[in-house]
């Protein structure tokens, strides 16, 4: 109950959503979309209930912005990491070379949001990073510009992006790739 109201808005209908759509064996499709819907959820719940100047629609839209941002670096923070483990060198150099990553990484986002010290993520640049910190937020920021081009494609109607996911994913295959064949091009 520490959360501010937004969060814990963002919270429940992330919870709730997990019995709108579940993949079995796709975690990171799982809570990627969860979270998306969770963001989404808020704000068309604070536009609703208090209107679209309210402070909180407005922080509901903002978190949610924060939360696409993060995500983009997070994912290319990623990348980085997953081009140097593919790489054939020595474990040492590669354990140095990760260290040089998570560091640059660091004071690259810190950097970024020096201006915004109530961003959501401000605390990224002030952690110690490793694997499985990296893993939790690759498993909950996973493509969110995937499902956000959704959104707009099908005219910002939360309800009818949800419907079109589950209608993709129920024809099986990979959830993420499902959902990107909902696009045109399967761009986002």
């Amino acid at each position: 109950m520490r959360y501010d109201k937004v969060t814990l808005s963002e919270v429940v209908f992330h919870e709730l959503f997990h019995n709108t759509l579940y993949v079995k064996g796709a975690g990171a499709f799982n809570e990627s979309v969860a979270n998306f819907v969770g963001r989404r959820a808020a704000i068309d719940f604070f536009r609703e209930r208090f209107g679209a100047n309210s402070a909180e629609h407005q922080r509901a839209i903002q978190s949610w912005q924060e939360e696409l941002e993060s995500s983009d670096f997070i994912e290319k923070l990623g990348e980085s990491l997953s081009e140097l483990y593919g790489k054939e060198i020595p474990l040492g150099e590669k354990l140095r070379l990760r260290e040089a990553i998570f560091e640059r990484g660091k004071k690259e986002w810190g950097e970024r949001i020096a201006g915004r010290p109530a961003h959501r993520f401000r605390g990224f640049a002030k952690q110690p990073l490793n694997n499985a910190v990296m893993i939790h937020y690759l498993l909950y920021l996973k493509n969110l510009k995937l499902f956000e081009a959704l959104y707009e494609l099908q005219g910002r109607d939360l309800a009818r992006v949800i419907d079109s996911m589950r209608e993709a994913v129920a024809r099986g295959g990979e959830p993420f790739e499902a959902v990107r064949g909902l696009l045109p091009g399967g761009q986002t």
